[in-house]
């Protein structure tokens, strides 16, 4: 099992400019939803992360959602991002290096870590309410 193995250390490009570096992000919740937009299971699963990013920003939670696109082009994240009406920050691993780096062999897959470790590994979608449930309980202990 990847549970609690350190996560895998990473910095890539986000969408849109910047980058995500995975060890600044310490001291909250982080979630990261592998997909591909020709996989739909994954875009089926993008309006429930979604509402919980919304969810994390609205009640002013200390955690954070990012899609980490598995080799599309910015223009078809673009796309698909407007289409959605999407505001979660995405980060392209264009390489598939992070897939590789966390054994992602199917998708959608959603990780969940805190400080380094992985807590969750879930392969296929998860509910909103499950989410927001794990990352309670996940705020709850580190408090």
């Amino acid at each position: 099992t990847r549970l609690d193995k350190p996560a895998p250390e990473f910095a890539l490009p986000l969408f849109g400019g910047g980058e995500l570096t995975l060890s600044e992000q310490s001291g909250r919740p982080v979630v990261i939803n592998f997909w591909a937009s020709w996989c739909g299971p994954c875009i089926a699963a993008l309006p429930n992360l979604e509402e919980v990013h919304r969810w994390i920003q609205q009640e002013g939670r200390s955690a954070a959602i990012y899609c980490v696109n598995l080799g599309d082009t910015p223009e078809t994240v673009s796309e698909l991002w407007n289409r959605m009406g999407l505001t979660m920050p995405v980060v392209m691993d264009s390489e598939n290096t992070l897939g590789d780096a966390y054994e992602v062999q199917g998708i959608p897959v959603t990780v969940i870590m805190t400080d380094g470790q992985i807590e969750d590994y879930h392969l296929g979608g998860m509910s909103s309410s499950e989410l927001k449930s794990r990352i309670d309980t996940l705020l709850a202990r580190s408090n």
